[in-house]
This record gives C-alpha cells, sequence and structure tokens, in this order.
C-alpha cells in the first residue's frame, strides 16, 4: 500500500532505485516523495506516542542536525573539527558538572576531573560501558582477548535490564551465557543482597565478574535500580557499575 501511495502521490518508487531512476530522479519529484514520506510516517510527537524511547524533535535539535550535515565534519581531530571538537568538551563538562556535582566541582576546577564520550545511542552507550570495566579491571584483554583475564569473564544486569547488554556480551565476545540476570524486587528494580551473593557464588565457582549494569529506568516497568545500594555492593567486590539511563537518567 505504501509503495502504491508513493507512485500514485509522488509519481516514483519508494526506493528510488527503480527502473524510473535509470535517468535520475527531479528536484521536484523528489521533494514531492519526500512530502509523502512525512504523510505516512509516524507522529513520534504526539502524546499518544509512547511504546519507544524517543519522541518528537525539537527546533534547536533539528538546527544542530542541519548544521551537522551541512558541514559534513567528523569529531576525530581538532584539526578538522575545531568547533565541534570545542562544543563537545563543553558539553561534555556541563553533563560531568550536572552528574558529579561537588566531586567534579572540587577536582581541579573541574576541567580534569571527567571523561566523556557522546554515542550514537543507549544500545551502544551500554556496550562502550561493558567495554571501559573490562580494559579497566584487565588491561590485558586488550591485546590477549577475553582469556588474557584467566578465567570466565561474567557481568550481571538485572532480569529487567534493556536486551542490549546481551548484545554486549555477544559482541565483546563473552558470551550471553555469562550475562548473568539478578532477581528483581516487586517493582522491578535490582535486589542488592541477591546481587551481593550472585557475586559471591560467581567468584566461588571461578568465574571473574567484572561489571554490574544498573538501570535508571526500566524499559517495560520504569523501575530504578537503587544505585548508591548497587554501587557499595560493587565497590565491595571490586566490580564496575555501569548505569543505564536512557530512559529516566535525566
Amino acid at each position: 500500500e505504501l509503495e502504491a501511495a508513493f507512485v500514485k502521490e509522488a509519481g516514483v518508487s519508494i526506493d528510488l532505485l527503480g527502473s524510473e531512476a535509470t535517468n535520475g530522479v527531479e528536484m521536484e519529484a523528489l521533494l514531492e516523495a519526500a512530502q509523502v514520506a512525512m504523510k505516512y510516517s509516524v507522529r513520534t510527537g504526539s502524546p499518544m506516542f509512547n511504546n519507544q524511547l524517543y519522541g518528537a524533535a525539537d527546533p534547536v535539535g533539528i538546527a544542530g542536525e542541519w548544521l551537522t550535515a551541512a558541514l559534513n565534519t567528523n569529531v576525530h581531530t581538532y584539526e578538522v573539527a575545531p568547533v565541534f571538537t570545542l562544543m563537545e568538551k563543553a558539553l561534555l563538562a556541563k553533563f560531568a558538572q550536572v552528574v558529579g556535582g561537588a566531586y567534579v566541582n572540587e577536582q581541579q576546577g573541574g576541567a580534569d576531573a571527567h571523561e566523556g564520550l557522546i554515542v550514537p545511542g543507549g544500545s551502544i552507550a551500554n556496550m562502550y560501558g561493558m567495554q571501559l570495566a573490562r580494559h579497566r579491571l584487565f588491561p590485558q584483554c586488550k591485546a590477549g582477548g577475553n582469556a588474557a583475564a584467566g578465567a570466565p569473564l561474567v557481568a550481571l544486569t538485572s532480569s529487567e535490564a534493556h536486551y542490549s547488554y546481551l548484545k554486549a556480551a555477544n559482541l565483546l565476545g563473552l558470551g550471553t551465557d555469562n550475562l548473568i540476570k539478578v532477581q528483581v524486587d516487586p517493582s522491578g528494580a535490582m535486589d542488592p543482597h541477591a546481587l551481593d551473593i550472585q557475586l559471591s557464588e560467581l567468584k566461588t565457582a571461578g568465574k571473574l565478574p567484572f561489571f554490574v549494569g544498573a538501570t535508571a529506568g526500566s524499559t517495560v516497568l520504569g523501575a530504578f535500580d537503587p544505585i548508591d545500594k548497587l554501587a557499595d555492593v560493587c565497590s565491595k567486590h571490586g566490580v564496575w557499575l555501569h548505569v543505564d539511563g536512557a530512559w529516566g537518567g535525566a
């Protein structure tokens, strides 16, 4: 039906790669196709759009996207992207002050008390968090792979955590069997006592737990894990604590 609508209303195929594309597509036809695409797309700005972790774009965000696309640069060196590099540093410093509060402000005026990275989305952020934990606790794994840790690496999340943790365990070579699900309370929040017990049991079994993925607003129930209590447990066991704030971190 969508294909038929594009042909009828814009005069082009929805893939723009059909036979009519042999001689190219006129700009006017392309603009008409864009109008049809907007007409039949989901209205993410609707107050009834509640089943995903995103909503409508705001004018400031659209302006930023336009500027980024128009300049077509890459923030990998200052020489290539001087303005964007400074913008990124300023933004990360502000985020650090908001999240870290007094700690960041006390450390050398806040200038060097944080590290940060802007990523495309929550799934990659969770994978980066797991990778950072592995390289921080077992730096030899960067060259030697997971086997260089000396024992099977294990990560833990709550049973209500986002499925991106499974993808991270797969992509980083841990294996999904080594992503352990921790019991939750009736609200869907991770149980710190259950985490403490599982960490001890994993160590006794010869495993190397290195990462706990907490959640600030779970996907289904909107539950917030007790971050402070989980931090105490992780500190006790020498495990990295990562917080997925994609849904409620702000």
